[in-house]
């Protein structure tokens, strides 16, 4: 279940404030049921993340937000697939399977990024694009999920 769908409660700088904007999108594979970014103070998720967009039935959605420039942001990206059946016309959960991506990166001064976690029947993955030039940032990189970063949608 997706409790977190539309309870945002990532502090965006105000506008007036140094910022650079982060635009994230539902995947369109049509394999997920439900997504979450959460933002975490560090790549181990020790502290409470803060949600930044949730999306539910790969519908199309996206949401930008701005974040803070010069200041390491790290991102899980979480996706839960849930298959089912119905038993006496009534819906029931037959199983869930859970993909998450811990990313981390330094956003750049006015620069816009553009996030998306994608799904395959083997895998996922998160793409980020600075929208300047096209490219991953220089400081991306892709972390290994560990700690409670492994918790699936909560």
């Amino acid at each position: 279940m997706l409790s977190g769908c539309g309870n945002y409660n990532y502090k965006q700088p105000s506008v007036t404030e140094p910022n650079a904007m982060l635009s994230i999108a539902s995947d369109q594979s049509g394999l997920m049921s439900a997504q979450m970014f959460s933002s975490f103070d560090d790549a181990e998720c020790t502290a409470p993340g803060y949600v930044m967009a949730a999306f539910n039935f790969s519908k199309e959605n996206s949401r930008t937000l701005l974040v803070q420039p010069g200041k390491p942001l790290h991102v899980l990206a979480t996706f839960q697939r849930t298959s089912g059946a119905r038993v006496a016309g009534e819906l029931i959960e037959v199983g869930s399977r859970y993909c998450n991506n811990l990313i981390a990166f330094t956003p750049e001064l006015g620069h816009v990024y553009s996030l998306r976690q994608t799904a395959s029947e083997s895998k996922c993955q998160v793409e980020l694009v600075d929208l300047r030039s096209g490219l991953p940032p220089t400081t991306f990189e892709a972390l290994e999920v560990r700690g409670n970063c492994t918790r699936g949608i909560y």
